[in-house]
């Protein structure tokens, strides 16, 4: 279901044609404990069909149900398997190593303050606390 969402966020950021195709699973194993074996099958085979069929020379496992996943199945896949987390936590702690400032422009700024009416004083007042 959240393909879709994925392919609207990757073509809002201009990249779409930087991706060779798409897969989707229809198992909800990765969202239990246990046995992951079929699952991991399950992913290396449309690894395996994105290689083959797509020309695809990564494969990004996407959601953070995938986080460490990559590691059970890297030696099956003959291309780098990434997940989400795994690339979003040192490009974070880049940018802290890095000591850049927030942005105050653009997208990627805080949004100005804006008002809040007919809510309760005290929750006005939370609110209206700038983040420290």
């Amino acid at each position: 279901r959240v393909q879709q969402i994925y392919r609207e966020v990757v073509d809002g950021y201009g990249l779409s044609q930087r991706v060779a195709g798409w897969r989707s699973l229809e198992s909800k194993a990765a969202y239990s404990e246990g046995d992951y074996t079929e699952l991991d099958k399950a992913l290396v085979a449309a690894s395996r069909s994105l290689i083959e069929q797509d020309g695809a020379e990564v494969i990004a496992l996407l959601g953070a149900v995938m986080a460490g996943v990559p590691r059970r199945i890297q030696n099956a896949v003959p291309v780098p398997v990434l997940d989400g987390i795994r690339c979003g936590v040192p490009q974070a702690e880049m940018l802290v190593k890095l000591g850049v400032p927030k942005p105050t422009t653009g997208s990627y700024a805080l949004p100005g303050q804006r008002a809040v009416s007919n809510v309760d004083a005290a929750l006005a007042a939370m609110l209206s606390k700038k983040p420290g």
